[in-house]
């Protein structure tokens, strides 16, 4: 749903450029005209810090289900073993088990595919050489060029990494209900084992 709106909203301000211009003309309009930024650049800086922080543990987290989702998929796959025609399990139990083992499997895919649209490469405004240099040959050396440079690079971000964090936490969710199946699986094939002995 919140994907859904900042994307509407991203494509009203029209292109890449038309939208940071509108950020840029946005704070511009927000200062004061006393030239007093010390404060104002401090805060700049520190959401700017906060939100690459912010990036780098949602892809690190990300990186961490796709782990866990690998190594849960390779402990179902034993699941099936445990139904050999050797152990003479009732084939309700089987039923039951492969009901619960599908499932999980199901949930742990798709997990994984939030994970990954997590990871996806989304352009963002990140701080460059480059940047600095531009504004430097445009004459820009006043803090408040530099300070609305470092905030509309946050701001810009802003729409990616809500969808990272939105992603994430589906990932999140679809992953524990895997496992959680993952689990009921290995009970019932356990229990079919026991009773079937």
């Amino acid at each position: 749903m919140a994907d859904r709106y900042m994307e509407r909203r991203d494509r009203q301000l029209g292109s890449a450029g038309q939208r940071w211009q509108s950020i840029v003309a946005e704070f511009r309009t927000a200062l004061d005209n006393d030239g007093e930024y010390a404060g104002l650049l401090k805060a700049a800086q520190e959401v700017e810090d906060a939100e690459q922080r912010r990036m780098e543990t949602l892809e690190s987290k990300a990186a961490t289900y796709l782990s866990g989702i690998a190594i849960a998929l390779s402990v179902l796959s034993v699941i099936p073993a445990l139904f050999a025609d050797e152990f003479g399990v009732p084939k309700p139990w089987v039923w039951v088990a492969v009901g619960f083992y599908l499932l999980a499997v199901l949930y742990l895919l798709a997990a994984g595919y939030y994970a990954i649209k997590a990871r996806r490469i989304e352009p963002l405004a990140l701080p460059s050489a480059d940047a600095v240099l531009n504004l430097a040959r445009e004459g820009r050396r006043e803090t408040e060029d530099w300070m609305i440079s470092g905030i509309a690079r946050a701001k810009w971000n802003e729409g990616a990494l809500v969808r990272k964090s939105n992603r994430l936490s589906a990932s999140e969710g679809l992953f524990v209900r895997g496992v959680a199946l993952v689990v009921l699986a290995a009970l019932v094939a356990t229990l079919a084992r026991v009773c079937a002995e």
